[in-house]
């Protein structure tokens, strides 16, 4: 049989369909690639098949959904990442040409995933546009191009780099893929003032099912239509969104705020109530007691303690106490000397309202202005105000954990009083409780009751609530130092000295004195030394001009000073640590927290060395003898006695505070008790007269108190007019007028009268 004989060109056609029709789909995809884009360069880097070590990686890689990734979802024949929007183009008409069924993928945040997977037509392979993430930002025409692979992220830092005033209204999560997130609409957080990311798109290019590249104008604006808000995959594959840029301000701000369920009911009471069972309660009780000579076991416990954390439970706490006849006594801070705002000695049962949940501060340095809840203490407003400025202050108390609300009740001295006045002088509003149980503001009140509440002492008028401060002004730098004396340095003649010299000098400077008993130098004897501690709003240059001026006796140098913040000063007068962060002061803890017994005096004229003599050798009888001399004048010297019920004003050259300080254990407290009070009959000579003034803040039952279940007029005329001297009056007939039915009353209340 003869074979027959098959031409040689016949013999390569035939061999070559057969080669292409054994080739694999990306095999063919890529050659009709080559063909159809012009590309010379290599296209095999833009394929990946599942041979390919990358395949899983790239398919994985911007998929949202893990769901449509487990193994048992379909996967592509292959991936094609084209780099060019001609190979896009391409990429339409081979898959056309060969019946390949292909989805396109920009970020990949399809929600069912149908960007990266097909359940409907296999086998199909993803056109992924991962690689075309060019981004053109024109500033001057206030427009974007933006390629569909790109994700919103980079778009809005392509935008910042160029300016800090303009923005584009798209999503919120930042790795959307532009191209398939505005094809849905694009919403953002910027919609409800600029509409959707469509509303703000002014051209586009596209490749369309005929592998054509289509502006607006070419495509007509039904398409255009179409494709900004009818979804990705039915008309087209976006290369390209020409966007409006919008302004936006320098400055914006955001938050966050989290309510769950529980947070949405109305919320139990139980938290804010602590009976004597619940194993919180002594924990709350102790926490702000300064006084630990008031919480000893036999002291009387209340029946429990609410802690109200807003005004109108506050309101709703007077309304009740007042409705079951439950005497309430109120602590802001707990640093009442005899321990009144936590221990009722004359009336029980009773309850402790504690303001300690009630810390609101509200700086604004542009009004020079701070409203402050009674709960707040001194060290955190003080640390509030330096958050907004380094150059204001308030001039209240030198220890930083006084609560707030009760501490300007009395009066509020501080460092800065002989320049700027008592914390009192520098109140201009307030928001309180009143016996009615109404909260009722300066306007409210009325100038009486607003008068009274502003030196009158706490627990006689309402529950102080906020308090509307007027900030002072403060230098960036100012001085502190802290000189001592013995007694073998010469402290009694220095002392007398300070006496002629610490009411008159620069109201800038304010020199305490600190004395207390130490070990001599050489051991063998005890000895009395005195501490000038001192604020100077100003330089240290300054501070030694005046000082060697003024008073050259205390031999100040420069290097006894230091330099420092207003907010530094305040933790070096309150007796923190050299290098302490202000942060501390947001703690509320209370350096000073001891047993103790304390008393106070004022003094109008010079005590001389004798009698100072003779106190040095009262204080070496005790063991640990405190007392504090505090100078005013100054800017206290203007005010006349009734301006606030706090009458110590001119003529006074300084307060002296008594203590006497022993330990837990100490088996014969009474003996430090006596001591102090003979050492208070000792000074009599020496200090104020008729009244014998004293200082309600640092409140001294020996003075006299209200008996039990009785608060009488004739009584509280003994404390009344050494606290408030002729002002004690008028607050007794503003007391009968808001509080006829004594409803805040305690051991040394304002008493009613009848007129």
């Amino acid at each position: 049989m003869v074979s027959p004989i098959i031409p040689l060109s016949l013999l390569v056609f035939l061999l070559s369909v057969s080669l292409a029709n054994s080739a694999s789909p990306a095999q063919s995809f890529l050659q009709c690639l080559k063909l159809n884009s012009g590309r010379k360069p290599s296209l095999d880097s833009l394929i990946y098949t599942p041979s390919n070590p990358s395949f899983t990686t790239i398919l994985d890689t911007t998929a949202q959904n893990l769901r449509c990734l487990v193994p048992s979802a379909p996967k592509p024949e292959f991936i094609f990442t084209p780099d060019s929007d001609s190979l896009v183009k391409a990429a339409v008409i081979c898959s056309k040409k060969h019946s390949i069924h292909f989805i396109v993928r920009s970020g990949g945040h399809d929600y069912e995933g149908i960007s990266y997977v097909s359940e409907i037509e296999s086998p199909f392979i993803i056109i992924d546009l991962v690689k075309l993430r060019g981004i053109n930002v024109d500033i001057k025409s206030n427009t974007a191009w933006v390629q569909a692979g790109a994700t919103t992220g980079e778009l809005y830092y392509r935008i910042s780099e160029k300016s800090s005033v303009h923005g584009f209204p798209a999503g919120l999560y930042t790795s959307l893929g532009i191209g398939g997130h505005i094809t849905g609409g694009a919403y953002g957080g910027m919609m409800r003032k600029y509409g959707l990311g469509v509303d703000n798109v002014i051209d586009a290019k596209i490749v369309d099912a005929n592998g054509r590249i289509l502006d607006r104008k070419a495509m007509g604006e039904d398409l255009f239509w179409a494709i900004r808000g009818g979804g990705g995959g039915s008309f087209g594959i976006i290369l390209w969104w020409k966007l409006k840029l919008v302004p936006v301000p320098p400055t914006v701000t955001v938050f966050t705020v989290t309510k769950s369920l529980e947070q949405g009911r109305k919320p139990s009471l139980d938290s804010l109530i602590y009976t004597p069972s619940n194993p919180s309660f002594t924990t709350i009780l102790d926490t702000t007691a300064q006084n630990l000579r008031c919480l000893v076991p036999s002291a009387p416990k209340p029946e429990f303690i609410f802690t109200p954390d807003s005004d109108s439970l506050v309101k709703a706490a007077v309304i009740c106490s007042k409705k079951h006849s439950i005497h309430f006594i109120v602590r802001s801070g707990g640093h009442d000397y005899e321990g009144i705002s936590y221990v009722s000695e004359i009336e029980s049962p009773f309850i402790i309202i504690d303001l300690v949940k009630l810390r609101g501060i509200n700086v604004d340095i542009k009004s020079n202005t701070a409203w402050v809840q009674a709960g707040a203490t001194t060290g955190e407003l003080y640390y509030r105000i330096s958050e907004k400025s380094s150059v204001h202050g308030f001039p209240a108390g030198l220890y930083t954990s006084l609560g707030i609300g009760g501490h300007i009740t009395g009066g509020a001295y501080g460092g800065m009083m002989r320049k700027y006045g008592l914390g009192v002088d520098n109140v201009i509003d307030a928001k309180i409780v009143d016996a009615n149980g109404r909260i009722l503001d300066r306007k409210a009140m009325g100038e009486d009751l607003f008068w009274a509440i502003r030196g009158g002492g706490g627990g006689s008028f309402g529950i102080i609530l906020w308090w509307k401060l007027k900030l002072v002004p403060v230098p960036p730098t100012v001085t502190v130092f802290t000189v001592t004396k013995s007694l073998e340095q010469g402290a009694t003649k220095i002392l007398h000295r300070w006496q002629e010299v610490a009411p008159y000098i620069d109201e800038n400077l304010f020199i305490r004195v600190i004395i207390e008993t130490s070990r001599a130098a050489n051991k063998t004897h005890r000895t009395v030394t005195t501490s000038y501690n001192a604020l100077f709003l100003g330089r240290a240059s300054k501070l030694l001009q005046i000082m060697k001026k003024s008073f050259p006796e205390l031999g100040l140098t420069r290097k006894d000073c230091l330099e420092t913040s207003w907010i530094k000063s305040v933790l070096y007068l309150a007796g923190f640590p050299s290098g302490t962060p202000p942060e501390v002061l947001l703690k509320g803890k209370s350096t000073f927290k001891n047993f103790f017994k304390a008393k106070s005096d004022f003094v109008r004229k010079p005590i001389p060395e004798k009698g100072l003599e003779g106190l040095w050798q009262r204080l070496l009888l005790e063991d640990s003898p405190l007392m504090i001399w505090n100078p005013y004048g100054g800017k206290m010297s203007r005010f006349s006695e009734s301006d606030t019920p706090f009458p110590h004003r001119n003529g006074t050259l300084y307060k002296i505070q008594y203590l006497t300080v022993w330990k837990k254990g100490d088996k014969n407290p009474a003996k430090h008790i006596d001591w102090i009070r003979k050492l208070y009959k000792y000074m009599g000579p020496y200090v104020s007269s008729f009244p014998r003034e004293a200082y309600v803040n640092y409140r001294d039952l020996d003075l006299g108190e209200n008996t039990k279940y009785s608060t009488t007029y004739e009584k509280a005329r003994s404390w009344g007019y050494s606290y408030y001297k002729n002002n004690f009056e008028r607050l007794v007939r503003i007391k009968t007028e808001v509080d006829p039915q004594n409803v805040f009353r305690h051991e040394q209340s304002i008493p009613t009268r009848r007129f």
